[in-house]
């Protein structure tokens, strides 16, 4: 990402979008036009795509795409951060918005509406997602990429970028229709409802084992969605000593009563900004982990609820996971 090349569009688009409105008025968009807005959006990222559409409010949207990729989607994040502020005839959008499923997908010499395509899916209240299989009729004789195109393509109009991101569990692409197999503004609805619905907090508690053989208890948030809190660059482990543990290296009550208090005093120091994934409870140590910004100044509250609590023997640990691969770990 070139932050300068991200101020430089900014500085442009006042002129560009005069010219750009007269292109969707009389319907001309000329090469020169097409050619200076994409070398606009190369020097920000020349992964990135761009596409206009009709606004949700305004009349007209610009939309900047990653592509499905986790840290461009940042880059655009910040992109659209330092938009100016939407108005009647524009809007920004960091990723690719909601389409209309009549829309249609041009293929060889066919047409393939987006309305056509067939979704079995399976909600999962616990992680606030859908576990989707994806059916076309053209998928049996589509080259496997060309299949996976027409079926994340689908997903994106139906949903946006961000939708998916949000909601969309595991995707499979079938060749053969798959049972319970149904239009996808069926899985569409099934999903809107379910996100009028969520908290984004649906905590579970695993219980197992660490590589010795010790048992091992972990609490998460199955429902915490990176798409939600794309700043949060920042993976924060706080490792905290239990002083009462029981003969497996675990809490007693009293402990557990204890370490939710000081924990409730840590997460009222570290503010809203940083987000809680969860902990885990083993040998004799609980490990909190958060998400936070990169300018949060996590590590000085950190460091002035340890010393409030020395006898914890706090330490921490603070790595750079913008795409948040530690959740690898209790997937």
């Amino acid at each position: 990402m070139d932050p300068d090349a991200i101020g430089e569009f900014w500085t442009w688009w006042p002129t560009g979008k005069a010219r750009i409105e007269a292109a969707i008025a009389d319907g001309n968009y000329t090469d020169e036009l097409i050619a200076e807005i994409g070398t606009r959006v190369n020097a920000i990222d020349e992964d990135l795509d761009w596409e206009l559409s009709a606004g949700d409010r305004a009349n007209h949207a610009f939309c900047l795409s990653a592509g499905g990729d986790p840290e461009k989607r940042l880059v655009t994040e910040v992109w659209k951060t330092r938009a100016p502020a939407a108005d009647a005839t524009w809007e920004f959008h960091p990723a690719r918005k909601r389409g209309d499923l009549d829309n249609k997908l041009g293929i060889g010499d066919h047409e393939l509406a987006f309305s056509t395509v067939l979704v079995a899916f399976e909600l999962d209240e616990s992680r606030e997602r859908a576990d989707v299989t994806i059916y076309h009729p053209v998928f049996p004789d589509a080259a496997e990429e060309l299949a996976q195109r027409i079926a994340l393509l689908a997903l994106d109009t139906a949903l946006g970028e961000d939708g998916v991101e949000r909601w969309v569990g595991s995707i499979e692409i079938a060749t053969e229709e798959p049972e319970g197999a149904k239009p996808i503004a069926e899985m569409v609805a099934a999903i809107d409802a379910m996100a009028a619905a969520a908290t984004g907090e649906q905590f579970a508690i695993l219980r197992g084992e660490d590589g010795e053989g010790a048992p091992l208890f972990v609490t998460l948030n199955l429902a915490l969605k990176r798409i939600d809190h794309l700043m949060c660059t920042v993976h924060v482990a706080i490792d905290v000593k239990i002083l009462a543990p029981d003969e497996n290296g675990l809490t007693t009550d009293t402990e557990a009563e204890t370490l939710d208090a000081i924990e409730d005093e840590l997460g009222e120091a570290l503010g809203s900004s940083i987000v809680y994934y969860g902990r885990e409870t083993r040998r004799g140590q609980r490990v909190l982990h958060y998400f936070a910004p990169e300018d949060s100044g996590a590590q000085g509250a950190i460091d002035r609820w340890g010393a409030a609590h020395p006898e914890r023997e706090v330490s921490a640990s603070l790595t750079r996971d913008p795409t948040w691969e530690v959740m690898r770990r209790f997937s």
